[in-house]
């Protein structure tokens, strides 16, 4: 049985328009059959909100440093802390390798 649907939101589930409309029936009708929605996405709660607004669903953003339910209650987020971004980040660029810092 599936639980939980989560779904990238940029070029997956948005179109050009930016907004949910294709998709909003099944998405709906997984929801009536008791699966949990989840927008997923590197952008910041605030900008996903305004997306969800006929569709009462989870959200993942931050890259995943977050996670808020239906009702906009935040459960779990998880950040680094600043010596560790830096000891991160000079084990990247010691073997040349492409990173980004979100603060």
């Amino acid at each position: 049985m599936i639980k939980l649907i989560a779904c990238d939101i940029d070029g997956t589930l948005l179109g050009k328009v930016k907004v949910i409309s294709e998709r909003k029936k099944a998405i709906l009708e997984a929801m009536n059959h008791g699966v949990i929605f989840a927008i997923a996405s590197g952008g910041d709660y605030h900008d996903i909100l305004p997306l969800t607004d006929d569709i009462p669903c989870h959200i993942i953003c931050g890259n995943g440093a977050e996670y808020y339910d239906e009702k906009g209650n935040k459960l779990l987020s998880c950040y680094m802390d600043k010596d560790a971004c830096i000891k991160v980040s000079d084990v990247l660029l010691k073997h040349n390798l492409y990173h980004m810092i979100f603060t």
